[in-house]
């Protein structure tokens, strides 16, 4: 059975986000960035971490069509502090915290038996670490609602040629993902990964 396509419609004319703020990660370019377009469409305030501060900046100027606060700040994922920053500008910025989403990521490429291990670790830290630390930051910052979106990837439950450190990564996010549903379902905070394996949104 077909599914309808809804891409090129306003996600503000299928659901509304009003009066929430959404933070996004790695939300200035890419699918992030297409991410932070749509929240703002639903009505959404929209946070955006990125470790390159001048397009997140820009990236929410753009998104500035309306009254609704956006605004784009430096985050490194792979940094627990930064990310709790991230967290607590949202918070002071508008309040509140009801949307998390885990974007920021890298892919690139490297055969096992030639992979220097400082590649390894540059990707886990930056995928999977960076997904775990957002959520937690998350969680203890959401108000008793709210929800945490990961973004995971056909090789999360596949694998891949040249990309180990990629694919254990999103294996990872996955398990991250069901270890926090679990854990915070009792908290009224829903986890949920979803595809990300092309950039629209």
């Amino acid at each position: 059975m077909p599914v309808k396509d809804y891409s090129d419609v306003a996600l503000g004319d299928l659901i509304s986000l009003a009066g929430r703020t959404a933070v996004i990660t790695g939300g200035a370019a890419g699918i992030g960035k297409s991410i932070a377009r749509r929240l703002a469409e639903a009505g959404a305030a929209v946070m955006i971490g990125d470790l390159d501060e001048g397009k997140a900046q820009s990236v929410a100027a753009n998104l500035a069509e309306t009254s609704v606060p956006h605004a784009g700040v430096k985050v490194d994922v792979r940094d627990h502090a930064s990310i709790a920053a991230l967290g607590d500008f949202a918070i002071a910025r508008t309040g509140r915290l009801d949307i998390w989403i885990n974007n920021a990521g890298i892919f690139p490429a490297g055969k096992a038996l030639e992979l220097p291990d400082d590649d390894w670790s540059r990707v886990l830290d930056i995928n999977l670490r960076g997904t775990f630390f957002g959520g937690r930051e998350a969680a203890l910052r959401m108000q008793g609602q709210g929800v945490i979106v990961n973004l995971a990837s056909t090789n999360s439950f596949n694998t891949g040629v040249s990309a180990i450190h990629y694919v254990a990564s999103k294996h990872g996010v996955v398990g991250v993902t069901k270890s926090l549903a679990v854990e915070l379902a009792g908290k009224g905070i829903r986890v949920l990964a979803v595809r990300s394996d092309n950039d629209h949104v």
